[in-house]
């Protein structure tokens, strides 16, 4: 049985950012870390204010797919 995948903010967002919807199915059997969302959440900021790459919808739109992601993963705490 493989253990399960581990991610953090820069996997995550990689995954939504390049794979939509489709990164549900690719992280089913994954967790996260505890801080996983709140850096997440900063980065998608950043595209969309200081950095202008995304526009204020579109990283309302990744915030909403990733806040799905991580209500169905455990979360792993710091140890």
């Amino acid at each position: 049985m493989k253990p399960p995948r581990l991610f953090d903010a820069s996997a995550l967002l990689n995954l939504v950012l390049t794979r939509g919807e489709e990164a549900l199915e690719l992280t089913a059997d994954g967790s996260f870390l505890d801080l996983t969302l709140y850096e997440a959440a900063n980065s998608l900021w950043k595209l969309a204010g200081p950095r202008k790459k995304l526009s204020p919808e579109e990283a309302e739109d990744l915030l909403a797919l990733t806040e799905r992601l991580v209500t169905r993963m455990p979360v792993m705490q710091k140890m």
